[in-house]
């Protein structure tokens, strides 16, 4: 009941993982912001890249890194 595939390809485009997760997918999908993935109706957002994002409001050392 669980997949986890990597593919090593030469884009990174809409098309490439159309091509995986088939044109018509309508599953969750847990990906990064790029927009390759878009169309993607049910999408969720990787909590590692979000946690680094957050981690680097907090660095930066002004205003904002009080809400990272």
């Amino acid at each position: 009941s669980l997949v986890i595939v990597f593919r090593i390809a030469r884009w990174r485009k809409a098309e490439v993982a159309r091509q995986l997760l088939g044109q018509d997918y309508a599953q969750v999908a847990t990906s990064d912001r790029h927009k390759a993935y878009e169309w993607i109706d049910q999408r969720e957002l990787c909590w590692a890249h979000l946690r680094r994002d957050f981690q680097a409001m907090i660095d930066r050392g002004n205003p904002g890194s009080r809400i990272g």
